[in-house]
């Protein structure tokens, strides 16, 4: 009797883009730092890329102002599909051939830290091309940002590791009284598991904000002695994020 052939589950899929408005956005949310961290995104590097066009973002009496404009200056420098920067299509290209190598080996291993099956991840992801440096990610559209100053691999684990985590967890986060700051704190702490799990795989070691040393140690801490429980980890990782950042 034939035996039957082993089914294998489908790995979830990832769309290469790109908006024009989205990038701009970015621009404009990096060089005019449209929320409440105080972050660097990259602004250095943009001066030195494109500085007209960050002296006017900063010049623009509105965000509107601003979002209207760098579009027009985007717009203007296009190539195909992309603004011109140093070879856009080529970075892309690059990128996807990346993905293609990573992809296989990702999945499984982001399941076995969030403690989702495969089959439960999100089936259709898509990821923007982005001429700024910052990398944001958007849960409603299951979507996130790239830059080719950071590898493709390294932006998209990052990201893709927030959006499945809040898809999953969010409700159980929520319970846990942490503040907006601290969940935020939480949230980007929580990818130094990258580390545990990804390190050989990964083209870089995943580094953190600055700021979140004491809440990673504790988290890498956390997860050595649950044995890589993140249902365990979780609720003790939100006590951790509360002691670091009482004040926020």
């Amino acid at each position: 009797m034939r035996k039957a052939p082993k089914r294998t589950t489908e790995l979830p899929s990832l769309h290469f883009a790109y908006s024009l408005l989205w990038d701009a956005n970015n621009w404009v949310q990096s060089i005019r730092k449209m929320d409440d961290r105080e972050i660097d995104w990259g602004i250095k590097t943009l001066r030195k890329i494109a500085p007209s066009l960050v002296g006017a973002i900063q010049k623009a009496v509105s965000n509107q102002e601003a979002l209207n404009l760098t579009k027009r200056r985007l717009r203007a420098s296009r190539k195909g599909t992309y603004p011109i920067q140093r070879d856009a299509t080529e970075v892309v290209r690059k990128m996807q051939a990346e993905w293609k190598r990573f992809a296989p080996k990702f999945w499984p291993r982001l399941g076995k830290i969030l403690a989702i099956p495969i089959s439960d991840m999100h089936k259709k992801y898509s990821a923007h091309y982005t001429t700024a440096v910052r990398c944001p990610f958007d849960r409603k559209n299951w979507a996130f940002m790239y830059s080719r100053f950071w590898s493709f691999a390294n932006t998209a684990a990052h990201e893709i590791m927030h959006m499945e985590y809040w898809d999953k967890y969010e409700a159980q986060i929520k319970k846990f009284g942490l503040t907006p700051m601290q969940q935020w704190n939480l949230q980007e702490a929580l990818t130094v598991l990258l580390n545990e799990e990804m390190l050989d795989i990964l083209p870089h070691p995943e580094q953190g904000y600055r700021g979140h040393e004491q809440l990673r140690k504790k988290i890498v801490q956390l997860w050595r002695q649950t044995n890589g429980n993140f249902k365990e980890l979780l609720p003790k990782a939100a006590e951790a994020t509360r002691r670091c950042f009482p004040r926020e």
